[in-house]
């Protein structure tokens, strides 16, 4: 599958970009995917009212 391939590369980017950057980067980059996942889920259950 095409989606399991992004998903590969995606993954082993971010790794590559974990060990260049320092830690509290990744840290950073960690809670701003979080947040915009939480806001997205928040969205979706605004419209589903």
């Amino acid at each position: 599958m095409p989606s399991q391939q992004i998903h590969k590369i995606i993954h082993s980017v971010l790794k590559w970009v974990i060990m260049k950057l320092n830690l509290r980067a990744a840290l950073i980059i960690g809670l701003m995917t979080s947040v915009g996942v939480m806001t997205a889920c928040s969205n979706k259950c605004q419209i589903r009212r």
